[in-house]
């Protein structure tokens, strides 16, 4: 015969119970089983086991994954660790982050958002996510990596109508028309418009326009 005590008071619920299932523990509790056996005639006197503390249980931490606000993973991009975690014994958690540039670790924070500065094109980044109640962590896991993709370039300066005489050329400069955040060369193209022929000098970064000797009017580029 088997009784189950609780922090001093029977469970007759478990009652001859050998084993105890998890949903039935709580952290902190006092567990004692008592124990007495018969021969078929007499029953034996009850007998104790020494008392059980159940003690904290670590919180669960699952795999993080790294999301990027405009969804391009750039430069110019803030990342987002996104991790969770559950704790068994309902305990506050505390979810701490660390993130990694090319294996070497560049932030430590409570913060779960990298912003743009920290990272460059090509370079690989990781977020490590680990969760602590109080008295342990969790076991701590790793993203996949992520690589940082190429930004576009972008416009600096719009570039403003141009007007000159019939029958002369005409240039526009682009050298602080763009730029690439990136720090990558930038080649120019342009799409052909009627009566213009547009000629590009990727070298001087300078846009040649020649025009129709017969030609007068307005063209523009889209």
């Amino acid at each position: 015969e088997i009784v189950w005590f609780v922090d001093g008071a029977e469970n007759a619920l478990l009652r001859n119970l050998s084993s105890i299932s998890p949903q039935n523990l709580r952290k902190n509790q006092i567990w004692t089983a008592s124990v007495r056996v018969s021969d078929g005639k007499n029953l034996s006197s009850f007998y104790n086991s020494t008392n059980l503390q159940i003690i904290n249980s670590a919180p669960i931490q699952t795999n993080p994954a790294i999301t990027s606000d405009d969804n391009k993973f750039r430069r110019t991009s803030t990342l987002t660790c996104n991790s969770n975690a559950f704790d068994i014994d309902n305990d506050v958690i505390t979810n701490f982050i660390k993130w990694y540039k090319n294996n070497k670790l560049i932030f430590s924070s409570t913060e779960n958002k990298l912003k743009p500065g920290n990272f460059s094109k090509n370079d690989n980044v990781i977020c490590e996510a680990n969760s602590f109640d109080g008295k342990v962590n969790s076991t701590p896991l790793n993203s996949t990596s992520l690589k940082i993709s190429n930004s576009a370039p972008i416009l600096v300066s719009q570039l403003q109508n141009k007007t000159w005489s019939q029958g002369k050329n005409a240039t526009i400069n682009l050298i602080n028309a763009f730029m690439d955040i990136d720090g990558d060369e930038i080649k120019y193209s342009a799409s052909q418009v009627e009566n213009i022929t547009i000629k590009i000098d990727n070298h001087l970064k300078t846009v040649i326009l020649m025009p129709d000797q017969s030609f007068n009017g307005v063209r523009k580029l889209i």
